[in-house]
This record gives structure tokens, C-alpha cells and sequence, in this order.
């Protein structure tokens, strides 16, 4: 898949931007699947002919795919998708999905010019999770009973290609702190938080995911780094390494009133483990308001 926080460096061909032909009433903005869950579309975008909001909403929390809060430039603006209820499978639990990425490609000493890129996902309507991602020409073909049967080729049987949290997390160890941590961790979710738990549930990945919203945070991905603890958090709410990381990102993004409660917790959990010691001075340093720029009452 093609890194979307790089998107713009990586593209070696040019569209020009595809202009819809029909109007948006022309295309569905809710498909329902199994067990009356639904994937809504919104935000028509009338210059590259997709929906650019998409949401899941099923037996939990809904959630909103192909987007990270607080990503910068293509990882949020660069993708619009579109459906049609002949991509809906017969039993409907599959859903085949189209989805463009766009954006700005920079030759060596040329002007700017637009550029896009076609996929076929394959989406679960049990769970939002992306079960596969292929070429937009996967989509070319028909349902024969829920099997999806490629026009020019066989059955696509949506063994999707997505690492596991614990594989990804322990290869990404071997990396160094810097950028290539951070896009490999950022290209991890590019179908969307929500989207990638769904297919690797957090509540038997709790230290991995840890892992992965640590360096997100490292990277400066505190919005992302946050929507993954607050998951975490709900499911180990006793885990001590979790809170401090909690602490770090929600003092990073300024709600420090929040951040204070988890230095605190986090204190309270070292302190009864006999790990007083251990404590990182910032954590003192911020919860007596003694840090440069703080002032105590």
C-alpha cells in the first residue's frame, strides 16, 4: 500500500483529477450490512467524485475510517471513497469498497502536478475492519453466492496483508527513533484506528498497541497516540506504564488538567509497587507546577 503521510513523493505517474459524472444522490451515502450494521458516507467531494467522511457504525462505538487525528496533509485530505449496493455480498457481511488517494507529486525541477492512486478494499460488515486492499481493478467483477469473482481473474478470498500489533510492534523496535518508525507506524493504521483494531482486537494486544501509541507519540502523533490509549485505558486501567504514556500525550496536545490526573494515578501505582524511585522527574516537575513556564497557586 502506498504510504499516505508520504503520498506525495512516492507517486511515479499523473491523472488528472477525476471530475464526478453523476451526482452524489446518484450514489448510495449509507450501505447496511449484517446485524443492521452500516458504513455512512459524507463530505461529497465533487472534484475527485467520492465521499471524503466515512463511518463505521456497528455493535460499538462507531468510528471514522481512513483518517488519524491530527495527521498532517495527505493522510487526511488525500482520500475519497464510493460504494454501490452491488458490491454488498449476499449473506452482508462483505462490502467492496473504492478508494482514491490524491495528491501533489514535486519532479526534480517542475511544477507541482496531480496525481492518483485507485484501490479495492474489501470491508467487513461485522466489524469495519479492512479485510483486504488490492487495485481498483479487483473491483471489476461479480458476487457468485459470497465468493468475489474477479472479472480477469479467480476468487478473491480476502486474505488481507496487514500486520499483526505484536509482529509490527517488534519489528519496529529494530528501528531507530526517527522517521522510518513513525511512517512505518503511521502507514500501520492508514485505514484508521478503529478500522485496524477491528481487525486485531486491543483486548489481546494490550502491550503491543502500548507500544505502537508510544511511538506515535515519540513521533509527535500525540491526537492518534491518544485515540489509541483512550481504547487501552478502558480495557487495562490498571496497566502502569499506559498511564504515564496517557499523561506524557495529553499534557503534548496542552489538556494538562488531564494530563495531571494520570501523573498522579501513575505516581500512586509506582509509589504502592515500591518504585517511588523510578518516577521521571517531569512527572514531579509538572504535577507541583515547578516546570519552566509553571507557576504554582
Amino acid at each position: 500500500m502506498i504510504s499516505r503521510t508520504a503520498f506525495a513523493l512516492l507517486f511515479t505517474f499523473n491523472l488528472a483529477p477525476a471530475f464526478a459524472s453523476n451526482p452524489p444522490d446518484q450514489f448510495p451515502a449509507t450501505i447496511t450490512g449484517t446485524a443492521g450494521h452500516r458504513l455512512e458516507f459524507s463530505e461529497w467531494d465533487e472534484r475527485f467524485g467520492g465521499w471524503r467522511k466515512l463511518e463505521f457504525h456497528g455493535a460499538g462505538a462507531p468510528f471514522r475510517m481512513y483518517f488519524l487525528a491530527g495527521a498532517p496533509g495527505d493522510a487526511n485530505g488525500g482520500t475519497v471513497t464510493e460504494t454501490d449496493t452491488d458490491y454488498l455480498s449476499p449473506d452482508k457481511k462483505i462490502v467492496l469498497i473504492e478508494r482514491k488517494e490524491f495528491g501533489l507529486v514535486y519532479p526534480p525541477d517542475e511544477a507541482p502536478v496531480n496525481s492518483e492512486q485507485n484501490y479495492c478494499d474489501a470491508v467487513s460488515m461485522e466489524t469495519g475492519c479492512v479485510l483486504a486492499s488490492e487495485s481498483s481493478n479487483q473491483c471489476d467483477g461479480q458476487w457468485e453466492g459470497n465468493r468475489w469473482k474477479v472479472r480477469n481473474g479467480g476468487i478473491w478470498k480476502f486474505d488481507g496483508e496487514y500486520r499483526s500489533p505484536a509482529k509490527f510492534a517488534a519489528r519496529a523496535r529494530t528501528y531507530a527513533a526517527d522517521n522510518r518508525r513513525l511512517q512505518s507506524t503511521m502507514d500501520l493504521l492508514s485505514t484508521g484506528v478503529g478500522s485496524y483494531m477491528a481487525c486485531f482486537p486491543p483486548e489481546n494486544n494490550v502491550a503491543a498497541y502500548n507500544d505502537i501509541g508510544f511511538y506515535l507519540a515519540q513521533g509527535g502523533q500525540h491526537a492518534t497516540a491518544l485515540e489509541i490509549y483512550q481504547r487501552l485505558s478502558a480495557i487495562a486501567p490498571d496497566r502502569v506504564p499506559l498511564k504515564l504514556n496517557i499523561a506524557d500525550s495529553y499534557w503534548a496536545v496542552g489538556q494538562k488538567g488531564l494530563a495531571k490526573r494520570f501523573y498522579a494515578d501513575y505516581r500512586q501505582a509506582m509509589t504502592r509497587k515500591g518504585d517511588a524511585g523510578r518516577i521521571p522527574a517531569r512527572v514531579v516537575e509538572r504535577l507541583t507546577g515547578v516546570e519552566a513556564g509553571e507557576h504554582t497557586p
